[in-house]
């Protein structure tokens, strides 16, 4: 028998969500041809993963926290206003000194969302700077597939991490 995925079992009692941005909840439709490229080029290379409003949508409805926790400067919030998803987010860190994987990046988000660190759930694309980064801060994290896996296996949509 293979190995167990390692959130297998896990029994969540959700305060606070918080999510990656680029990798997560935002993905580039194809590279871009110079190295910082301008804001606009950007934003109109952009995307939201299939689903993405839904799920905000749903999650904010359950009283749930979230909040973006990704690397990078105040244009990252431009590409969260892009894609229309201001109204789900409480809270945004772009910090980049330090920033993920550094604890104090995550407690910062813990302390704005007044859980316990035991009860947030991060949710990214990097096995370091979104996995572990949280982890050392005492939060659960997944990693998006990991997530859409575990969604998956619930009978309703989040009923079994919503407690």
């Amino acid at each position: 028998m293979g190995q167990q995925p390692h959130w297998s079992g896990m029994k969540l009692s959700l305060e606070a969500m918080f999510f990656d941005l680029d990798g997560t909840l935002v993905f580039h439709r194809k590279p871009y041809s110079v190295a910082n490229p301008p804001q606009e080029e950007i934003l109109a290379n952009i995307v939201a993963p299939i689903g993405a409003h839904p799920l905000l949508r749903f999650l904010k409805d359950t009283g749930l926290f979230l909040g973006v926790i990704t690397w990078g400067d105040d244009r990252q919030k431009s590409k969260i206003d892009h894609l229309g998803f201001s109204d789900y987010f409480s809270y945004v860190d772009c910090s980049m000194n330090p920033g993920k994987p550094h604890k104090s990046v995550f407690d910062r988000a813990i302390v704005a969302c007044g859980a316990k660190p035991e009860n947030c759930l991060m949710v990214g694309d990097d096995p370091v700077k979104d996995i572990e980064g949280a982890r050392a801060a005492g939060m659960n994290a997944m990693s998006l597939p990991e997530l859409a896996a575990y969604l998956m296996c619930t009978d309703t949509i989040l009923r079994a991490v919503l407690v």
